[in-house]
C-alpha cells in the first residue's frame, strides 16, 4: 500500500511531499526547538502531521500518553510504519538513514529505543539496496527521462497553475529532485547526469518563458515572476511552498529562497530584473547543487 501524496491540493498532487514529510518527521524526533522561523510554516507542518495521523489504519493507531509523544517513541513507530508502506526515493532513504544513525549514536546502550532504531536501520538498508539495484539497470536513464517528461507535462497542462510562475518552476524541479529523476542523476556518471540536467534546464526555461508570455531572455521585474494569481487558498499554497523550500538559504540559494520564502524580503543575490533563462537556470543550479560545477 502506498500513498501518492500526504496532502492533496485541488488540481495539484505533489509527490515530493511524501519523502520530505517522512524525512522531516525523523528530523523532529528529539528536537527541542521549533525548526520553522515563521508561524505560517510551522502551522503548515502541524497540519501535515495531522494529515499523517489520519492516514494510519484504525487498527494500527497507537494509543500513547502525551509524555510518550513528547519523547518521540510514537513518532518512531509511525515512522517505521510509513517507511514500510510508502514508495520513497533513494534521496529520502539516504536522509532517513543519516538521521537514524544520529539517533542511535545518542541512544544509551541497551535502551528500549535502540531496538526500534535497529529495526528502522534494517528496514531502510533493505529498501536502499533494492533501489540501488534498480538504479544501476541500463534502462534507468530512460526511466529518468520519462519521469522528467511526466513532470513537465503536468506543468504544461496547468497542474501548478495556482502558483506564481517562478513557483511552478520550483515545484517541478523539486518533484524531479525527490523522485526517480534525481536518484538517477545522483547514481550515474557525471556526463549522464549533466545531459539529463541540461535537458531539464532547457525545458524549465522554455515553459517559464511561455507562462509569462515572453522570450526566454526577456527580462522582467521580479514581482512578475513571484506574484500568485488571485485564488482561494493562496495562503495555504504559500505555506506549502515555504515548507518545501525551508532547506534553502538566502546567501547560498538566493533565487530558491526568494521564490519560496515569501514571508521574507527577497535575498540580496536575487536579481531584481531577470529573464526566464536566468531564473530557471539559477534554480536548476541551486536545487541540484550545481553552483560549483564547471
Amino acid at each position: 500500500m502506498t500513498y501518492s501524496s500526504l496532502i492533496e491540493i485541488p488540481e495539484e498532487t505533489l509527490e515530493c511531499i511524501n519523502g520530505k514529510f517522512v524525512v522531516d518527521l525523523a528530523s523532529d524526533i528529539d528536537l527541542r526547538r521549533e525548526r520553522y522561523r515563521h508561524p505560517q510554516s510551522n502551522q503548515f507542518w502541524m497540519h501535515l502531521q495531522a494529515v499523517f495521523r489520519q492516514k494510519l489504519p484504525a487498527g494500527q493507531v497507537l494509543h500513547a500518553s502525551e509524555m510518550a509523544m513528547d519523547h518521540g517513541d510514537v513518532n518512531l513507530a509511525w515512522l517505521q510504519w510509513f517507511i514500510s508502506q510508502m514508495a520513497l526515493s533513494q534521496f529520502a532513504l539516504t536522509s532517513l538513514a543519516a538521521r537514524v544513525q544520529v539517533l542511535r549514536a545518542s541512544c544509551p546502550p541497551g535502551h528500549e529505543r535502540e531496538n526500534h532504531l535497529l529495526q528502522l536501520q534494517s528496514l531502510i538498508s533493505q529498501r536502499q539496496q533494492r533501489l540501488d539495484a534498480q538504479l544501476k539497470k541500463p534502462d534507468s536513464l530512460n526511466q529518468a527521462q520519462v519521469h522528467c517528461e511526466q513532470v513537465f507535462a503536468r506543468w504544461r497542462t496547468g497542474h501548478y497553475q495556482r502558483f506564481s510562475p517562478a513557483s511552478r518552476c520550483y515545484i517541478a524541479l523539486e518533484e524531479l529532485r525527490w523522485g526517480l529523476f534525481g536518484d538517477v542523476c545522483r547514481a550515474h556518471e557525471a556526463i549522464d547526469s549533466r545531459s539529463l540536467l541540461e535537458s531539464v534546464r532547457e525545458q524549465a526555461v522554455a515553459q517559464l518563458a511561455y507562462d509569462i508570455g515572453a522570450s526566454a531572455r526577456t527580462r522582467h521585474f521580479y514581482h512578475q515572476w513571484l506574484t500568485f494569481p488571485p485564488a482561494t487558498g493562496m495562503m495555504d499554497l504559500k505555506a506549502l511552498l515555504s515548507w518545501l523550500g525551508d532547506w534553502s538559504h538566502g546567501e547560498y540559494q538566493p533565487v530558491t529562497w526568494s521564490v519560496t520564502q515569501s514571508w521574507q524580503n527577497i535575498a540580496l543575490g536575487m536579481p531584481r530584473i531577470c529573464s526566464a533563462s536566468r531564473l530557471a537556470g539559477s534554480m536548476v543550479d541551486e536545487i541540484f547543487d550545481l553552483a560549483d560545477v564547471d
